[in-house]
């Protein structure tokens, strides 16, 4: 695949802004783990969440994709999009969504099992078309080129852009709120109201304003 892996790899996932007080007492659990709750606000493809849900990974022993925590490596991620422009799926505001950083490196060495794949997961069950890595040696083998961008469209040239931007990391297991790197917010008043959250439960992770758009689209 063209592109040069990162030197520092970072992990995104993103959740309403309603669902942050629940996420900053107990972190992510995945959806078929006894920890798991019902957020107070849905995001996105509800239809696709519950097909992702049972997704039978091909990978030996790791299940459905519903016992993960699931991440992407980049921002701009395709489901923003529809989020943001109403596009099949419910319309919010990005300012209401906030993305949770985490270092990889954190989230591998949480002692739980995981593996990447090179496109969005659910992709290709019968065909093969999405390949799951267990090795961070395999990092190489994702698209570095596409991940990271913001315009991700298939082209005539490459039919497959779209699928290779969502290469996603799937740990199985409790991520804590302890492994969380940072958040970013679309704009400096719901920053604020983040902050807050932090200072009422006594925590110091970064809250950063994403102005230059690297996550959030302009």
């Amino acid at each position: 695949m063209p592109g040069t892996v990162p030197n520092k790899i970072f992990l995104y996932r993103i959740v309403h802004w309603e669902c942050l007080p629940d996420v900053l007492d107990r972190g992510f659990y995945p959806k078929r783990h006894p920890g798991f709750q019902l957020p107070p606000k849905r995001i996105g493809d509800f239809e696709l969440a519950d097909k992702r849900d049972s997704f039978v990974l091909k990978t030996s022993g790791a299940g459905t994709i519903g016992e993960h925590v699931a991440f992407y490596f980049a921002g701009h991620s395709p489901m923003l999009y529809k989020i943001h422009t109403g596009y099949g799926v419910p319309q919010e505001h990005q300012r209401d969504i906030v993305y949770i950083c985490c270092k990889l490196e954190t989230i591998a060495g949480l002692g739980h099992p995981y593996l990447f794949t090179d496109g969005q997961a659910n992709t290709g069950k019968d065909t093969g078309r999405t390949k799951e890595y267990t090795a961070l040696m395999d990092l190489a083998k994702l698209d570095w080129t596409v991940i990271p961008e913001q315009y991700w469209r298939d082209t005539e040239d490459d039919r497959d852009r779209e699928r290779r931007k969502q290469a996603e990391f799937l740990v199985k297991g409790h991520v804590p709120v302890a492994s969380f790197q940072g958040l970013y917010t679309f704009d400096a008043g719901r920053a604020a109201d983040i902050q807050a959250l932090m200072e009422q439960r006594g925590l110091c992770i970064p809250v950063r304003v994403d102005t230059n758009r690297n996550l959030y689209y302009p």
